[in-house]
């Protein structure tokens, strides 16, 4: 690889990663593991337990994998729109530049792996509208780290758990019912089983703020409740789950429904038995009698605490709009760049990342370079013999930069070092 076209993929890795890493949004936060595009904002934001299928080199999708999934969408602000080529060939340079794997790649998406702290992390990019949007959807891969607290009751809320299954922590109880009822389990299609009798309780849940957790989440941690007391799973999906476990003998049945991705949790839980209610003997007195005493507890009346929900604030950036790529902006003529075996989508990346500054000190190392490679070019077929002169020194300055690699451009005084001995040798090679 010509050592111009070395120096342009590490700044295309700078740009993307490191000023990215210290930037958040209203909206939230870039992803550890990799950054934006500059001139772009987070328009949506969301993290959860989830699973995401990758894609394969055709974009079919694969069999999806668990763990910690982070959903990301950026909007261009005004003039700094890049095409939906070049926002794919930026991130699939950066990933490769990491030690990743370019999973498949087209003309407005990607698929890609990487490896951190020794888990996979899979990342799916897609751009749309002419590169005025892409999402990023990243997974890293690992187990659910949710647990049900134990069963009890809060006297500011509408009701307590149900004796046999506690809450995820975070949830409070927005309505509570109980009685003598029949509910009819779900199998594994989620279809009706036949009814069955007895003590009914009805909860519904809903998260504080910032508690939320994704509907995958809560079905996952209620099976593996279940599982834990001996119970089982008849059937459950990404929004809901049906158990069967035994206490003292009786049979009780669960329906669990999550929906509004996690912020509702609905609990029907039946324990099967038979009715508990003889009427009072008949008198004579036309005084009214008292009611007959019931097995089941009532619910509270008390109001559960009312949860706010935050206004996201309007997608706004400070961002200064970045001026449209083009080559006119560049010291080099489109001709000169194109006999480098540069295209177009790299002219544009060029164009941007010059627009953006560097990192390099007194002396610009990646216009250099490029100059650089220009002037090897040119002698290479005008007077090859005298090229060969310079053979060596080449050789050294391109294994040195191997050697650097990222701290080229994190080191300022390193890069300002060798971009200065570059510029150094180009004006000898030009006597």
């Amino acid at each position: 690889m010509p050592l111009y076209k070395k120096i342009f993929v590490l700044f295309l890795t700078f740009a993307l990663f490191l000023p990215a890493l210290a930037q958040a949004d209203e909206l939230g936060d870039d992803s550890p593991f990799i950054g934006r595009i500059p001139g772009y904002y987070i328009n949506r934001h969301k993290e959860q337990f989830d699973r995401m299928a990758p894609w394969d080199a055709n974009k079919r999708e694969t069999d999806p994998i668990y763990g910690n999934y982070t959903e990301i969408e950026y909007r261009a602000n005004d003039g700094a729109r890049q095409s939906n080529l070049a926002i794919a060939m930026v991130y699939a340079s950066s990933i490769q530049s990491m030690g990743g794997q370019v999973l498949g790649s087209g003309n407005d998406w990607g698929s890609f792996l990487l490896q951190v702290g020794g888990a996979n992390v899979y990342i799916r990019l897609e751009a749309w509208s002419d590169g005025n949007y892409y999402s990023l959807k990243i997974l890293e891969e690992g187990a659910l780290n949710l647990e049900l607290l134990q069963p009890y009751g809060d006297p500011a809320e509408r009701g307590a758990d149900h004796p046999y299954l506690g809450r995820i922590p975070g949830y409070y109880v927005d309505s509570h019912k109980q009685q003598f009822d029949r509910m009819a389990p779900w199998n594994e299609s989620r279809r009706d089983m036949d009814p069955v009798l007895g003590n009914y309780t009805e909860i519904q849940y809903r998260p504080a703020e910032g508690a939320r957790q994704s509907a995958l989440a809560i079905v996952m941690a209620y099976s593996s409740a279940v599982q834990s007391m001996g119970g089982q799973v008849l059937g459950s999906g990404n929004e809901w789950g049906s158990y069967l476990f035994q206490v003292n003998g009786a049979n009780v049945y669960v329906r669990l429904e999550s929906w509004s991705d996690g912020n509702y949790i609905n609990l029907k839980i039946l324990e099967e038995g038979a009715l508990n209610i003889q009427l009072t003997p008949a008198s004579g007195s036309v005084a009214p009698t008292e009611a007959p005493a019931l097995t089941l507890t009532q619910p509270s009346d008390s109001v559960a605490p009312t949860e706010t929900p935050s206004t996201p604030p309007a997608n706004q950036s400070s961002a200064k709009p970045n001026p449209s790529p083009t080559t006119e902006n560049l010291p080099f003529s489109a001709d000169d760049l194109a006999t480098l075996g540069m295209s177009a989508e790299e002219m544009a990346l060029l164009t941007m990342l010059l627009a953006g500054g560097d990192n390099s000190g007194d002396c610009n190392i990646l216009v250099t370079m490029i100059e650089f490679g220009l002037l090897v070019e040119q002698m290479s077929v005008a007077n090859p013999r005298r090229l060969l002169e310079f053979e060596s020194a080449i050789l050294a300055l391109e294994a040195e930069i191997e050697v650097l690699g990222d701290m080229l451009l994190l080191d300022p005084v390193k890069s300002n070092d060798i971009c200065l001995r570059a510029r150094d040798l180009y004006t000898l090679m030009q006597q």
